[in-house]
């Protein structure tokens, strides 16, 4: 299946982000209050980040992803660090090959910057199959209750998920 990554640069764009993130909120299982998880999805929006959407081929959302620049520690002047904020994939498209997609198109992504990031952030729920999966390409830095956070240079990130067989979303796709 071909899927379509587009990065929200218009208004318009970022309300589907947004709308679609609120209609699947109970699937993104967050372990914060509704206004927590809200000012997380948003903050790519209000923080200089991005917003992506991921659409199939009949132009459908399955999909969307959103990261900012710097971490709280650092003001956000750490700009070098991109932070995930937020990935989540329809139910539907869970146990696909599309979670690989995704990684792929933001290697490439951030590869094509002005400035690629030298480290990248997450935090994904305790869940034992995600945290093996997380653990093959990135270091756990630290764990609570219910998220862990994992840690791995932008380098490490793009040798990994360019390994497998990828679409080339930018014309010098993998070319750092």
């Amino acid at each position: 299946m071909s899927y379509d990554f587009s990065v929200s640069a218009t208004a318009v764009y970022q309300e589907k982000y947004i709308q679609f993130l609120l209609q699947n909120y109970e699937d993104l299982n967050q372990p914060y209050p509704f206004p927590v998880t809200l000012s997380y999805i948003s903050s790519p929006l209000l923080m200089e980040g991005k917003a992506i959407l991921c659409k199939n081929e009949d132009g459908e959302t399955v999909g969307a992803m959103g990261y900012i620049h710097g971490t709280g520690e650092q003001d956000y002047e750490d700009t070098e660090v991109i932070q995930l904020q937020i990935v989540f994939l329809h139910q539907t498209r869970r146990g696909s090959r599309l979670l690989l997609r995704a990684a792929q198109f933001l290697a490439q992504h951030w590869d094509q910057v002005q400035q690629p990031p030298s480290e990248i952030r997450f935090w994904i729920p305790n869940d034992p199959s995600l945290l093996r999966l997380c653990s093959r390409f990135a270091n756990r830095f630290t764990e609570n209750a219910s998220l862990t956070e994992f840690r791995v240079s932008f380098t490490s990130f793009k040798a990994f998920v360019l390994q497998y067989n990828h679409e080339n979303y930018y014309a010098e796709a993998g070319g750092r």
